[in-house]
């Protein structure tokens, strides 16, 4: 499966807020840093869902648009507006440091938002 084919999948279960069929995207060793920092925010898919079910997923409004894509071999560059986190919607990229797919799974992603910190809630 192509890289891209992978990340819309996600894409569109973070829109449906499909628990199970977002997490199912990601890598067991899914690392995510929230950029400036360089410690992980997430590490692991257990932990991807919990905050994704706490954090994320129960609120009412959430959705992304992928405002631009851009494809680099197995890299995929995102630059996502997201709707429903705060009054106003967050411009988010999501940037990969090293490749992201790993046999059709996410792997590592690294997030820089505005305004302010992406992954205030």
């Amino acid at each position: 499966m192509a890289a891209v084919d992978v990340v819309q999948r996600q894409v569109e279960a973070y829109n449906d807020r499909d628990l199970n069929r977002f997490v199912s995207t990601y890598s067991e060793t899914i690392t995510i840093f929230r950029m400036p920092s360089t410690e992980p925010s997430i590490s692991g898919k257990v932990q991807l869902a919990e905050f994704y079910a706490t954090q994320r997923f129960k609120l009412p409004k959430l959705r992304a648009q992928i405002v631009n894509r851009i494809l680099l071999g197995d890299k995929v560059i995102d630059h996502e507006r997201v709707w429903g986190i705060r009054d106003t919607p967050i411009e988010v990229a999501d940037i990969p440091s090293r490749p992201r797919i790993d046999r059709t799974r996410l792997v590592l992603l690294a997030g820089v938002g505005k305004p302010g910190r992406w992954d205030e809630s």
